[in-house]
């Protein structure tokens, strides 16, 4: 167990044996902070661990512990999709050893990992994202995307079986990366194509908008506002992290530059959306805030973005930027637990995890702000 104090600003710790680049927080766990990380070896088993980070009721210090160390019985875990809904269901997207690549769904029990179902892909699995909304029946809906399509399943109750019930097919010259589910818009979801990002309605199955360059090079990253209906964040291989508003598509609404190497990862906070954080090979985590695009007091579902002249006391700037790692950092990550929004976690290739939390100083100003 390693600890944590925000009055000296020093990370806390945790240390996988083997290479990593996945680390996600557990969305179905509400009541705690906890990130899966997943190992990546070709020559040896790999892990699955789950990590608790335990904060006492004065908030004076972080803990960390292993709440969980599960062998993962196939080769590179390349993603990790915990259900929004079920702390003990969750997909891994790997790299069998034969140069396939599968995702399967797996529940944990105890101190054991069980494989419940697969997917069925003819190319190369990238991801898999669950329905959005945390409801028990609509956790149920998962969307796999391959390098040039994505299908819509239908999981059965307890994930032992997956039926088909759509799908999008890009073309064979198509190279999808990632996605992200709108959480304000089940009916949609956007994916990242080279340097292009597109919109796709799961309804009629076609594009409901594109942003054909996006960024100069290769889109790594997106992640949707949680509370604003048309906003997305981009990172990519120029080193950028773009705001983009999918209605108005022609420009991005505000460019940062805060990396010097690929950006790979871009998060928003789920509770506080004008704090967003970026990861990049660079080694460096940086923690945003962007405030004049954020939902603030708005009441959710309102979409227009403020005049310039109507944000007086609200600025976009970098909080810190974080260089604890060594080696590139692969994966950032929110904590999702609602009564302690400020916890993230970061994940380098070296298998080092490191626990941080927003500067209290910044806490106490957005906490004045709302």
């Amino acid at each position: 167990m390693s600890s944590f104090d925000p009055t000296t600003d020093e990370a806390l710790v945790y240390g996988l044996p083997l290479k990593a680049r996945c680390l996600v927080a557990q969305a179905g766990e509400t009541e705690k902070n906890c990130f899966l990380v997943g190992s990546l070896s070709l020559r040896e088993e790999n892990e699955l661990h789950l990590i608790e980070v335990k904060e006492d009721t004065g908030r004076d210090h972080l803990d960390v512990a292993c709440t969980g160390h599960f062998s993962h019985p196939k080769v590179e875990i390349w993603h990790i999709a915990p259900s929004p809904s079920d702390p003990l269901l969750l997909y891994t997207c790997y790299n069998t050893g034969q140069n396939e690549f599968r995702a399967s769904l797996w529940r944990i029990d105890d101190q054991t990992l069980v494989e419940t179902s697969q997917l069925a892909h003819s190319e190369t699995i990238k991801c898999v994202l669950w329905h959005p909304v945390e409801d028990e029946e609509e956790s149920r809906m998962v969307l796999s995307l391959d390098d040039n399509t994505i299908k819509l399943w239908d999981i059965e109750a307890g994930g032992s079986s997956a039926k088909e019930t759509g799908t999008i097919t890009l073309g064979e010259l198509q190279r999808l990366t990632t996605g992200c589910w709108n959480p304000n818009n089940t009916n949609e979801v956007v994916a990242a194509n080279d340097t292009r990002v597109q919109g796709w309605d799961l309804r009629s199955l076609k594009e409901t908008f594109s942003i054909p360059k996006a960024h100069s090079h290769f889109v790594r990253d997106l992640d949707y506002n949680p509370n604003k209906l048309y906003l997305i964040a981009t990172g990519g291989d120029d080193c950028y992290v773009k705001f983009w508003d999918t209605r108005k598509s022609q420009e991005p609404l505000k460019v940062v530059k805060g990396h010097s190497h690929w950006v790979w990862n871009v998060e928003y906070n789920k509770f506080r959306d004008q704090l967003v954080l970026s990861s990049s090979t660079d080694s460096s985590v940086n923690l945003w805030k962007i405030a004049t695009l954020s939902s603030s007091s708005e009441p959710l579902g309102i979409d227009d973005y403020r005049d310039p002249a109507d944000t007086a006391g609200r600025e976009d700037y970098l909080i810190k930027s974080y260089d604890v790692h060594e080696e590139s950092v692969y994966s950032v990550a929110w904590g999702c637990y609602e009564a302690s929004p400020y916890v993230f976690a970061s994940l380098s290739y070296d298998g080092r995890v490191v626990i941080n939390q927003v500067p209290e100083e910044e806490i106490a100003r957005i906490q004045d702000e709302m």
